[in-house]
């Protein structure tokens, strides 16, 4: 059996990948500011492929799907990026369980 080499940026999507599964209940930042959090990895029942289900934190919280690939993927050239960062979403440090307890 052969195994393909990685390139640069496919580990670093790979990686991506296995952190956002343990980050399932934490908050992430789109990179024009809202906030989201990450509900889990699903799978697209036309083709298999992996999702990402995430809920806004603000308005009226709509729940959203995306393509794995899109969701980590780097911030589109060109794109308004008020935030600076380099990916479309980003984790923010804080856990979702404390950061809107009620109280705080």
């Amino acid at each position: 059996m052969e195994f393909k080499k990685l390139s640069n940026e496919e580990v670093v999507l790979v990686e991506r990948v296995v952190g956002l599964r343990s980050f399932k209940g934490k908050i992430v930042r789109h990179f024009k500011g809202n906030l989201y959090l990450v509900i889990d990895v699903g799978y697209n029942t036309n083709n298999c492929n992996e999702i990402v289900i995430y809920k806004a934190l603000y308005k009226d919280c709509k729940i959203w799907v995306r393509p794995i690939e899109e969701f980590l993927s780097k911030v589109p050239e060109g794109k308004d990026n008020p935030t600076g960062q380099k990916y479309r979403f980003e984790f923010v440090e804080k856990d979702s369980r404390s950061e809107f307890e009620e109280g705080d």
